[in-house]
């Protein structure tokens, strides 16, 4: 069984496969019409659109794996037709991303760019950053997915005002965070 390996990051993604002659790595672009029918597997991120006339190229390809949670970069309808299994990694650090973007926040409320400006020229004045508190602040998203709600998480540690706005809302996790859903009006 041989895999090949679109999109991999250089040094990571190869460092752990490379001796292995089952392993194939190849560089995507939008004229790939390399053909080998001894690839079963192919993985790929989002970046390389495999659609038919890349899955043509593998004619005894049996599954399509990509390392992203999204799957709209596949022609699933050939894959179906073709009986070709794809998969994605689902839910990947949905609380790595919520992370990333309140800390994303927090650099901003602190004014992070402004104080490293002022390290890098040695003129470091603590009076003269605004930082912000967020405490009673309100946060408000719209959608209230899973990525939010580790993000509201977030928020209501640091004791944030919760509300959202959900075609679906979840009563027991409003209940557990103090989470007020509103309209989209009053959201806005």
């Amino acid at each position: 069984m041989k895999i090949i390996h679109f999109d991999c990051v250089h040094g990571i993604d190869e460092k752990f496969m490379h001796q292995d002659e089952r392993y194939v790595f190849a560089s995507f672009d939008d004229d790939f019409d390399e053909s080998d029918d001894s690839i079963e597997i192919l993985t790929c991120m989002h970046s390389s659109e495999i659609w038919a006339r890349v899955l043509e190229c593998f004619p005894n390809i049996k599954y399509v794996i990509t390392r992203t949670v999204g799957t709209d970069h596949i022609d699933k309808g050939f894959c179906d037709q073709a009986g070709i299994k794809y998969f994605s990694v689902g839910q990947y650090g949905p609380h790595v991303i919520a992370t990333h973007a309140f800390s994303l926040l927090l650099s901003g409320a602190r004014d992070l760019r402004k104080c490293h400006e002022m390290i890098e020229e040695g003129s470091y004045d603590y009076s003269s950053v605004q930082a912000i508190d967020l405490k009673w602040k309100t946060i408000g998203l719209v959608g209230v997915g899973n990525i939010w709600k580790h993000i509201l998480r977030l928020a209501s540690a640091f004791g944030m005002n919760l509300q959202g706005f959900d075609i679906y809302e979840d009563k027991v996790f409003a209940w557990e965070t103090w989470l007020s859903y509103v309209s989209l009006e009053e959201l806005f």
